[in-house]
């Protein structure tokens, strides 16, 4: 046993009643949270929607459609059709094989298997639709997952009861929920893999500090399988590692002493290893029957880390999505990493290590702010680590005076009101969920509906505007970016054998695609030759000739953007197809399409237009021409 963990709580949990309470407490609070706000008051179940969908999609597409590498189209086509569960399908992308795979990791769905098969019965006993999506799978997933958290208060209670008392640990689990954002997490994204972590991080801590008290191969066995299955969950959990090998550890010398303990416990250390690998196995042997690699990096398409820009500063203090701002409380959890008992307690090392680096890591995301949510869901799991500095500090308070206690603890109450009440406001709208800004935020302060004329002050919504949102021309200066007439120096880069001289609409050349060549030259212009602005209208113009009718024969114009650094091929794809618009076969016709940029991440991303010829016929070019629209 680590002579470094102290046995300062009490062995009897049974007699510890005030933590039991809260445990319950905080179930049946979210219990009822849960029936209120997302059954009773929702009239339609959309809960496998979004980032969710790309979790929960293996099940569906291997148990019910039989289909793991989700090539049947047709199968996506109809889920999106009848269920809605995104405005586009970004959960999976095609790889060269022909077989698509999700953009998320595999764990969640061992998770959520449990309740796929409960859902599976139930719609089979009334009936229903065993699509995956039905009212049967919305629900009883829903609901479920909750199950997770549940089980893991009880472990955050056991782990806590070795060190605190029984009133300190109530207290303890009470506020660290109530105040933080992970209480939102629980009820209303309880499909997301945020409290899931939270819970399995109590779990993880609670084995690891089973197993440095007592070497065995069943403590070996749980930790192990806990580490495999965070790791499953989300690969850049990958730090935890750091509370395994630190945990005790409060000196150099006892990190000397660390490395002693290891080799004299080599044999259940890889015991661990094994049944961590073990736990982590589906998603090698599913990487390798999809991609035929052994490993593959599913975030390949999202928008990916920059580790040499942080953002910590807006990742704490702005109003977009500010820790501080949106989980106050967390100022105080970072205080309580300085409690004295804390700092020489076994747990300082593994804890500020985890925190600091899982901190600086999350800051590196280029969607830091973490899309659509209440603050930072990514943080929220983190959350979990501070259960112990939070403890120490809540003893100490209770060594404190009278006065200084009660300040204390209506601070918090002002942080659990604000937390429960911002989250109402999250949840029915008044709080937007990635446009916020200061002005935005100190005009809905306190407020149970938005205020008139509020709702100009968020950020301009960059990700959903088409081409039929352009303002008009007369609100913007114009530029011209870029001028293809396929004749002057401009079209050097075309290849000759796509010029044609037969039909050009002016000059001597027009730019031809047929079955040789679908694609027209693509055009690459980065952020910083469009605008210095945040954001810009870019108009796409063309003259195209049709030899043959468009709906039997489509042909498209493309643009997107692209992340400087970042293998993500495109973000905010576009197309504007020619057979919607007004035409006629035989004759020049004039097209015109209008984007609006998305957040950009560095000047250097790109914007990328180019035709696409849909079909084996030929359909002739000219005169492209790209303007950029900036505000007066």
């Amino acid at each position: 046993m680590d002579k470094s963990l102290s046995n300062s709580g009490i062995s009897d949990l049974k007699s510890a009643k005030y933590s039991i309470a809260s445990v319950w407490t905080l179930i049946i609070i979210i219990l009822l949270s849960q029936y209120f706000f997302k059954i009773l008051v929702t009239s339609e179940f959309n809960f496998l929607s979004w980032d969710v969908y790309g979790y929960y999609s293996y099940l569906p597409f291997n148990l019910i459609y039989h289909d793991p590498g989700m090539t049947n189209m047709n199968v996506v086509d109809s889920i999106f059709k009848q269920y809605n569960p995104s405005s586009t399908y970004y959960q999976a992308f095609r790889l060269d094989n022909g077989n698509w795979i999700s953009s998320y990791s595999i764990g969640m769905s061992f998770l959520y298997l449990p309740f796929f098969l409960l859902a599976c019965l139930w719609a089979w006993t009334f009936n229903l639709p065993i699509d995956g999506f039905s009212t049967p799978f919305q629900v009883i997933l829903s609901m479920g997952m909750m199950i997770y958290f549940f089980i893991g208060l009880f472990f955050f209670r056991k782990l806590l009861l070795r060190y605190f008392s029984d009133k300190v640990t109530a207290l303890t689990i009470l506020l660290l929920v109530l105040s933080t954002n992970i209480f939102h997490e629980v009820f209303n994204d309880g499909l997301e893999p945020h409290n899931v972590l939270f819970s399995f991080y109590g779990i993880l801590m609670y084995y690891i500090d089973s197993w440095y008290r007592g070497p065995s191969s069943k403590n070996a066995i749980k930790m192990g399988a806990v580490f495999g299955l965070i790791l499953m969950i989300r690969g850049s959990e990958i730090v935890s590692f750091f509370l395994v090998l630190l945990w005790g550890v409060k000196s150099i010398s006892d990190l000397k002493q660390r490395f002693v303990f290891i080799f004299s416990n080599i044999k259940l250390y890889f015991i661990a290893i094994i049944f961590a690998a073990l736990v982590f196995l589906p998603q090698i042997i599913h990487w390798k029957y999809i991609t035929g690699h052994w490993y593959f990096n599913n975030y390949k398409m999202a928008e990916g880390f920059n580790l040499l820009r942080p953002n910590l500063i807006p990742f704490f203090f702005s109003f977009k999505k500010g820790v501080f701002i949106y989980t106050p409380a967390v100022i105080i959890l970072i205080g309580s990493l300085f409690v004295k008992k804390f700092r020489t307690s076994g747990m300082a090392w593994p804890i500020v290590t985890f925190l600091m680096l899982n901190t600086y890591l999350i800051s590196c995301w280029l969607v830091w702010w973490g899309a659509t949510s209440f603050g930072s869901r990514y943080f929220s799991q983190s959350i979990a680590l501070f259960s112990i500095p939070f403890g120490f500090l809540i003893a100490w308070i209770f060594e404190q005076k009278f006065i200084l206690r009660s300040m204390f603890f209506s601070l918090f109450g002002i942080f659990v009101f604000l937390n429960v009440f911002q989250t109402w406001q999250f949840i029915n709208g008044v709080i937007n969920g990635d446009r916020m800004t200061y002005a935005y935020y100190k005009s809905v302060f306190l407020k149970t509906s938005i205020p008139i004329d509020a709702l100009n002050l968020l950020e301009p919504d960059l990700d959903f505007p088409n081409s039929s949102d352009f303002p008009g021309k007369d609100k913007f200066n114009t530029r011209t970016i870029s001028f293809l007439d396929f004749d002057s120096l401009n079209t050097l880069f075309v290849n000759p054998l796509q010029l044609d001289s037969t039909l050009s609409y002016s000059g001597k050349f027009c730019l031809r695609m047929d079955s040789n060549f679908i694609y027209s030259p693509t055009l690459r212009i980065p952020m910083n030759e469009l605008s210095n602005k945040d954001f810009v209208w870019v108009g796409v113009s063309f003259d195209y000739f049709p030899h043959h009718d468009l709906k039997e024969n489509p042909a498209s114009l493309v643009v997107h953007m692209t992340i400087d650094g970042n293998c993500r091929d495109f973000t905010k794809y576009r197309a504007l197809d020619l057979e919607t618009l007004p035409y006629k076969v035989g004759e020049w016709n004039k097209a015109e399409f209008f984007y609006l940029t998305p957040r950009v991440f560095t000047r250097e991303d790109n914007l990328v237009v180019y035709l696409y010829n849909r079909s084996s016929k030929s359909i002739y070019f000219d005169n492209f021409h790209i303007v950029s629209y900036e505000n007066k």
